[in-house]
């Protein structure tokens, strides 16, 4: 990008001298200097003058380090920049959590690879702030308006109803179905992200038939400890069994569902948007030959 004589000029008036550049640019003086020599050659001008007690900026040389570290750090940064845009057109980056995991996608990257080899996935680690969430191109989760869905768009591929995650002791623990008519006196702990979540209109119906609500922001091991200790039940889709320790989902007798699927950046990569592209077609209503995973 930047022609490199500029490093080396920066390394000369910051250490006054070309053995001091050369030292930290692990070359030999004399190179050090036929780089100064051919800058000040290109540039018509002289930025340094030559003593024996080292070297000195002249006034061209002044002016033009006071610009040549924006310069380094701008080419620098452009140059990141085009490396990771080369990089996203050869791979698929995909965000995952406790919550946000590769249920479907690791069957649909495998049928999708039988029909293209050019591609890699790469997983991208997401925290409980969803850092990382800018580099993922597809995350697999559930639509229950966490804050963090708001700005990518959604593709359904299903539907999962709402469980109860019951304590190995609870009473309900041997129960196959539990009824609304079991509800009535419970204690129910729900995860609620926020007035637009799902999870709401399913609370109310909870509240009517008598349960008492106790609501959490987000997910800790104190919700379990909550739940296990004071034999609470767990609200939750029934597809995060996977995540509950030491508890056991059981089913209600009810159709409350929550929508599940990809969420997906809108400025996709290409790779990535052939990816989305191939479950959008494994998933079309109308059928596919492919063979479709499923929850």
């Amino acid at each position: 990008m930047y022609n490199h004589q500029l490093k080396t000029f920066l390394e000369v008036a910051e250490a006054g001298s070309f053995a001091g550049a050369a030292m930290k640019l692990y070359i030999s003086s004399s190179a050090v200097i036929q780089q100064i020599n051919n800058l000040e050659e290109d540039l018509k001008v002289s930025l340094f003058t030559r003593s024996r007690k080292g070297v000195c900026l002249t006034e061209a040389g002044e002016f033009l380090l006071g610009r040549v570290r924006k310069i380094i750090r701008e080419n620098d940064l452009l140059r990141q920049r085009l490396i990771e845009i080369d990089i996203r057109n050869k791979a698929i980056y995909i965000g995952t959590s406790m919550f946000e995991k590769c249920r479907l996608l690791y069957e649909l990257w495998v049928l999708f690879s039988m029909e293209s080899k050019k591609y890699e996935v790469r997983m991208i680690t997401m925290d409980e702030m969803h850092d990382g969430l800018k580099r993922a191109d597809l995350i697999e989760c559930v639509h229950n308006c966490a804050p963090w869905q708001k700005n990518m768009d959604f593709l359904e591929l299903c539907r999962v109803p709402y469980g109860f995650a019951v304590a190995k002791s609870h009473p309900f623990e041997n129960k196959k179905m539990i009824t609304m008519a079991n509800i009535k006196g419970q204690t129910v702990a729900v995860l609620r992200q926020g007035t637009a979540d799902p999870v709401n209109r399913v609370c109310h119906v909870l509240e009517e038939a008598g349960a008492d609500m106790r609501y959490y922001d987000a997910f800790s091991p104190s919700v379990i400890w909550d739940c296990s200790y004071y034999k609470w039940l767990l609200l939750i889709p029934a597809v995060w069994e996977d995540i509950i320790f030491d508890m056991t989902v059981r089913p209600c007798q009810w159709d409350y569902t929550v929508p599940y699927g990809i969420f997906y950046r809108k400025d996709l990569s290409v790779p990535a948007a052939e990816f989305l592209a191939f479950i959008r077609e494994t998933y079309r209503e109308d059928g596919a030959s492919r063979i479709v995973p499923v929850l």
